[in-house]
């Protein structure tokens, strides 16, 4: 794998797109890919898909640590379950075998 060199403001840019996805989120329940992905897919297309999926693991986490307390943990059992013993497998396939053929390599020269 080629490691990425990514400008400063690029980041910068992703960052704000991904906080404003996480506010979104926080409040309807969706929002950081939705959000953030147009934003990604037109700012840096070689970070696709792998900038959302490491995002849309890491929001819910924190999420999860800071107001676990107020979940009833009983129905979210099998759902948890199932997340926990696909997503890695799911992401990893998806971050693997994803980006070559989805997104075009001349993504970011139409714009």
């Amino acid at each position: 794998m080629v490691p990425l060199t990514v400008a400063l403001s690029t980041l910068l840019l992703l960052g704000l797109a991904l906080l404003v996805g996480a506010f979104v989120q926080s409040a309807v329940g969706f929002g950081v890919n939705v959000v953030s992905g147009p934003v990604l897919l037109i700012v840096a297309p070689d970070l696709m898909p792998r900038a959302l999926i490491l995002a849309g693991m890491l929001l819910p986490a924190v999420q999860l640590a800071v107001e676990g307390v107020h979940v009833v943990w009983r129905p979210l059992g099998w759902n948890m379950l199932a997340r926990a013993l696909t997503t890695p497998g799911v992401s990893g396939w998806c971050s693997s075998w994803l980006p070559s053929r989805s997104v075009p390599s001349s993504a970011s020269s139409s714009c």
